[in-house]
């Protein structure tokens, strides 16, 4: 039930698959949901900026990707 949802996770999409990935591996890796997501949401922003499709991610992402990073230095 828990994995349910990364069945709909369109993983040919690089911007998709990479960000849903690592935040599984890393959540599985730290043993952390916090730890997951402080990689995979910075990933899906920086995957986004990288592939130009910057702007199909909500601001709000952005703020969460910066407090994630900011989370992960001061760790």
């Amino acid at each position: 039930l828990a994995l349910e949802p990364l069945s709909r996770v369109d993983l040919a999409d690089a911007s998709e698959g990479i960000p849903a990935a690592l935040l599984l591996g890393m959540t599985l890796g730290t043993l952390s949901f916090a730890g997951g997501m402080a990689f995979g949401i910075p990933s899906l922003v920086l995957l986004g900026l990288s592939l130009k499709r910057g702007r199909g991610i909500h601001p709000a992402v952005y703020l969460l990707s910066a407090v994630l990073l900011w989370w992960l230095l001061v760790r």
